[in-house]
């Protein structure tokens, strides 16, 4: 078993602390759990994209166990109360998940100026080929210098697999109770999206 006390600090003052413990498989489960505080830590420090410039600050909670990626059964868990990257536009992030046979049933909260969303569903995100399906309430606002351009809210579905753009495949469904263009509104919307293996196919009622 390998128990690392993490105490790390980046050149601009961000740091990350706490546990990580990974227990390879033996005769039984391998075990993977992590508890850690993240503070300030601005993840252009890492990743080196200047478009990830800003800070976070949060906890990431992680205790899974299991023979194989497809047997990981347990609980990963992330809240972030400071999400502050400006190519994000979000204020805050929280993410439940529980995990029995590679599955995981997630519960994802986004709040932000412009977006907010509440989603639950299931993913395989550690298949060869991840799979998803996710549904729930939104906002989304997309704002001008001296007015709102367009306002829409409502349901969303969403299901697919794959990650890349080039292979992945997805459908996703809209039903809008909010739609508000300048100053038009409407009553309802409805927009469905389908992507194939690179191409996206969008219809409008």
């Amino acid at each position: 078993m390998l128990t690392a006390v993490t105490e790390a600090s980046t050149s601009d003052g961000g740091g990350v602390s706490g546990t990580v413990v990974i227990a390879p498989a033996g005769r039984g489960d391998a075990h993977y759990r992590a508890n850690l505080a993240i503070t300030s830590l601005d993840p252009a420090t890492l990743t080196g994209d200047t478009a990830l410039a800003g800070a976070i600050d949060g906890r990431l909670d992680v205790d899974l166990h299991g023979t194989s990626r497809a047997s990981l059964a347990g609980h990963a868990r992330a809240s972030f109360d400071r999400f502050a990257i400006e190519s994000a536009a979000l204020r805050s992030v929280r993410l439940e998940s529980s995990w029995d046979t590679g599955e995981a049933t997630i519960d994802l909260e986004v709040e932000g100026d412009d977006v907010s969303a509440n989603l639950a569903g299931t993913m395989r995100p550690l298949d060869a080929v991840p799979r998803y399906d996710l549904r729930g309430p939104f906002r989304f606002r997309l704002a001008g210098d001296t007015m709102d351009l367009a306002v829409l809210a409502g349901r969303v579905m969403a299901s697919g697999e794959g990650i890349g753009p080039a292979s992945a495949r997805a459908h996703v469904d809209f039903a809008l109770s909010t739609v508000e263009i300048m100053a038009a509104r409407l009553e309802a919307g409805h927009i469905v999206a389908d992507l194939d293996t690179g191409r996206v196919v969008f219809s409008l009622d």
